[in-house]
């Protein structure tokens, strides 16, 4: 089964502001409703600005590094599957 890979680059936004919630989400691959999911839940930094959020691409960074997997529903063992179906 094919995963979701993770595009979002600091690289890219090295203009040192903010991106918006649906820039996360194009980069990401994960819909606009994952996002706001997870910040509303606090799993994501995100600031208030001018009504909307916008979030830094170091944080959006470092939350994909730790929760990207749970999200997109990779099982913790998907490394031993594919060992096994290899073998």
């Amino acid at each position: 089964m094919p995963t979701k890979q993770l595009t979002f680059s600091m690289k890219e936004y090295d203009r040192g502001g903010f991106v918006s919630v649906a820039e996360v989400a194009k980069k990401t691959s994960l819909s606009l409703a994952t996002i706001y999911k997870e910040i509303e839940s606090g799993r994501m930094v995100a600031y208030s600005l001018c009504g909307k959020y916008v979030l830094k691409p170091a944080d959006v960074e470092r939350w994909a590094l730790i929760n990207i997997n749970k999200v997109i529903g990779v099982p913790k063992n998907a490394g031993k599957q594919r060992a096994k179906m290899s073998a």
